[in-house]
């Protein structure tokens, strides 16, 4: 007999359709990650709510959810601003006339945030590598003077043993504006890019192109940075959805090979180049 009566959700519906699919889905993997107690039931029937309440956002006989978007959202109502159009509390009207400023899906949310991100690289320029085999402190110090310094973009790369600790501490103690994001992604770790995320990673690199890792990223609003050295391989990962690619091994060719490449419009056009590997302060004017 136990049920949320006592604390439901809120939510006016864009689609009546796929709320039952939604709930039971959500009530699944909840109770999958949840001890069975009276108190995580209650949280596992939330959980369903709302996921039933976010796929009812999507016109339509389809719906796509992730676990970024779920965690957007019950972030969202626990600010109090039913930035999702749920809540949990009865929404004032004032709260319903604003909901025509929500986005149609919860699934456009995560490419404008790897839009956002992507643009925030550019303007960084420069992107400084953590490969730490030391002390995780003495890195989060690093981390520290080179924001100080003006260093706008930071990977924290995951074959160092306390990569974790490095990155929650780099994000605890920088601000906002300086990206984070991890690397050395391998077809064994692209499930570390959801954890990543959850400790304030907004992008992932890998130096191959792993299994699944594009589409693994842009599920959570990451920007994904596969690696590729030929015009061919660059083109079919952004056929796939990558935004920004990483040229490595980058000292392997040189920059203007790689101008002329881009200079084929089309390439140029759409590629988002990041050039990796035996860049060094005397030819990165060059690049």
């Amino acid at each position: 007999d136990i049920q949320c009566k006592s604390a439901p959700i809120y939510h006016v519906p864009k689609d009546e359709c796929g709320g039952g699919s939604a709930w039971a889905a959500g009530i699944i993997i909840a109770l999958q990650d949840e001890p069975q107690q009276s108190q995580q039931l209650i949280k596992a029937l939330r959980h369903a709510d709302l996921v039933a309440a976010l796929c009812q956002n999507t016109e339509g006989d389809f719906s796509h959810v992730t676990v970024a978007d779920l965690r957007a959202a019950e972030a969202s109502i626990a600010a109090g601003t039913g930035e999702w159009g749920v809540w949990e509390t009865k929404p004032h009207h004032s709260q319903l006339s604003q909901l025509s400023h929500v986005p149609k899906s919860p699934k456009s949310l995560p490419s404008t945030s790897i839009e956002v991100t992507l643009e925030k690289m550019k303007k960084a320029s420069l992107l400084a590598i953590f490969r730490v085999k030391g002390s995780a402190q003495v890195a989060i110090d690093r981390g520290v003077e080179l924001a100080q310094m003006g260093v706008k973009a930071m990977e924290v790369t995951i074959d160092s043993p306390d990569w974790k600790e490095i990155l929650s501490g780099l994000r605890e103690r920088l601000d906002s504006d300086v990206l984070l994001g991890i690397g050395t992604v391998m077809d064994d770790t692209v499930s570390e890019v959801a954890v990543a995320q959850s400790l304030g990673a907004s992008f992932a690199l890998s130096p191959i192109d792993p299994i699944g890792f594009i589409d693994v990223c842009k599920s959570l609003g990451v920007l994904a940075v596969p690696s590729a050295f030929t015009s061919n391989e660059c083109w079919s990962m952004h056929r796939r959805g990558a935004r920004l690619i990483k040229l490595f091994h980058a000292g392997l060719t040189s920059p203007m090979i790689l101008k002329h490449m881009l200079d084929i419009k089309p390439l140029g056009d759409h590629l988002n180049i990041l050039p990796s590997g035996s860049v060094s302060p005397k030819n990165a004017s060059g690049w």
